[in-house]
């Protein structure tokens, strides 16, 4: 039924896309090579409701790729006893989407320095993909952040953290 319903609004939309690009041009006076305009102007109108999801997820995804790593001090290997901090999850501006970031931070007790360091990143996409998807998220995280993990024995760091 989703899927119908999906069909139905694609052609609807492609069949006002055709009438505004007929219709434009003698709006705006434009009668000579006013078929060449509406010509043009009918993929841009087309694509104008999703352009965001478009361009908003390449950036998602350059975004992944350079800032969803693992940062681990040199000193890692001589923590004892660690803690997870808890860090807000903040909007970032200047992309196409709403992109959150959800850092992670887990701090040496004993000394107070930070010594591994993560961002996770979310979004709902654009306008269209945010209805879509209903409250659904694309995230990404490190490839390698529960490799690390494990390496570092975290789970064992973070129990000895809890112990006074």
């Amino acid at each position: 039924m989703g899927g119908l319903i999906f069909l139905l609004v694609m052609a609807l939309w492609f069949a006002a896309c055709v009438y505004l690009s007929l219709k434009i041009p003698k709006w705006f006076g434009i009668r000579r090579f006013g078929w060449i305009f509406g010509l043009l102007l009918f993929p841009v109108l087309f694509v104008a409701p999703v352009i965001d999801e478009v361009l908003g997820m390449r950036q998602f995804e350059q975004l992944c790729k350079e800032r969803a790593v693992v940062h681990v001090s040199p000193a890692a290997n001589q923590v004892k006893r660690a803690k997870q901090t808890s860090l807000p999850t903040v909007e970032l501006s200047g992309y196409w989407i709403a992109i959150r970031s959800q850092p992670v931070e887990y701090v040496d007790v004993d000394t107070g320095k930070t010594f591994l360091t993560y961002e996770g990143f979310h979004t709902k996409g654009g306008r269209i993909a945010g209805i879509a998807l209903m409250g659904g998220t694309h995230s990404c995280w490190p490839k390698d952040d529960t490799e690390i993990l494990k390496q570092l024995n975290i789970d064992k760091l973070l129990e000895q953290g809890t112990k006074s």
